[in-house]
């Protein structure tokens, strides 16, 4: 059995659906900036909205660390909830993104994580 390169590329990605909540935008410029910041950063696959919620397919497998800081600052900004961002720890950042506990989004993506340690 052979498998076609375009399936290779599918095998090979491994996607991770991130959902913001009720994003509040305070206006059209605020609401285009997201958007705009979301298409910048390389790993994310897809975005699509419905209802109240959007939906952000990020592919795993490419995510670098400039990504991962670029996802940690918009969510930040916009008030998403970064809990969901801690299915993106591994070895190589864990260094600076678990360990670096003064970081911004320290407790807002690994509280829970930190509470279950204790």
């Amino acid at each position: 059995m052979f498998i076609q390169e375009e399936e290779l590329d599918t095998i090979k990605m491994e996607n991770i659906k991130l959902v913001c909540k009720e994003v509040n935008f305070y206006s059209t410029f605020d609401d285009d900036a997201f958007f705009e910041w979301l298409k910048k950063i390389s790993c994310v696959s897809s975005v699509k909205g419905f209802g109240e919620e959007l939906y952000i397919n990020v592919d795993k497998s490419k995510i670098t660390e400039i990504d991962l800081r670029e996802i940690l600052a918009l969510f930040y900004r916009y008030d998403v909830d970064m809990k969901q961002l801690e299915v993106f720890l591994n070895d190589e950042n864990k260094p600076w993104f678990f360990d670096n506990k003064e970081a911004f989004w320290h407790k807002k993506v690994f509280l829970e994580q930190e509470r279950l340690n204790a």
